[in-house]
């Protein structure tokens, strides 16, 4: 969930991840952009990889009750953007974890308030 910038590069140590992943970011996030962190580690991930893009929230909007970032950064939890992501998040653990084929549908196609960018 929002990928911040780490040193060494996540995008780097993403080239020997061979499990399934979930990037979710959200498009104008300040903090950090889709286009400089979860899409280039999306990019290079080596397994099977999906990027979710929200198109509205803030950098906080996953963070749940007060976080002390608050006193920081712009913005504050979301109750739509947390929803949006536990359903997602749900459905691919449960799918990955269990082995269940009953979320794949929802995995792979565009869910209202996340399109799958890639």
């Amino acid at each position: 969930l929002a990928a911040a910038e780490a040193r060494p590069p996540a995008s780097i140590a993403a080239k020997a991840c061979l499990m399934p992943a979930m990037h979710v970011t959200i498009a104008n996030d300040m903090i950090a952009p889709p286009t400089s962190n979860a899409e280039l580690i999306a990019k290079n991930w080596a397994g099977p990889a999906q990027l979710r893009e929200l198109p509205h929230g803030n950098h906080l909007g996953f963070t749940e009750g007060r976080h002390w970032s608050q006193l920081l950064l712009p913005g504050k939890g979301e109750r739509k953007t947390q929803r949006v992501a536990r359903a997602l998040l749900t459905a691919f653990f449960l799918t990955h974890l269990t082995g269940t084929d009953e979320y794949a549908e929802f995995l792979e196609d565009d869910v209202k308030g996340a399109p799958l960018v890639s």
